[in-house]
């Protein structure tokens, strides 16, 4: 989880639970603008997935702490072994990730 912090980190700033994406400052040419435009779209495209990531690893941890990692949130049945090495951040049972 630290490695995706610091990769957030880079372009986005942490206010509460929530991130948000600071724009670049090229200068005050037009050329400038538009690719300050281009780079704060693709980094608020990646810092939104990364915070969604942070946050659900956030969540398994917690999970882990409280004793309830592994239980379906939906049904409290366990997860499959193999779902949860495929994504430890699951918080559903494959029949209820649908």
């Amino acid at each position: 989880m630290k490695r995706l912090e610091k990769e957030i980190g880079k372009s986005a700033k942490e206010v509460g639970k929530e991130y948000f994406t600071e724009f670049p400052n090229y200068g005050t040419g037009e050329e400038d603008n538009a690719q300050e435009v281009q780079v704060y779209s693709d980094k608020l495209s990646l810092n939104k997935n990364l915070g969604e990531l942070i946050k659900k690893h956030k969540r398994a941890l917690k999970r882990i702490k409280d004793g309830e990692y592994g239980k379906c949130l939906k049904c409290s049945q366990p997860i499959s072994k193999e779902r949860l090495e495929a994504f430890p951040e699951a918080e559903y049972c494959s029949e209820h990730a649908k």
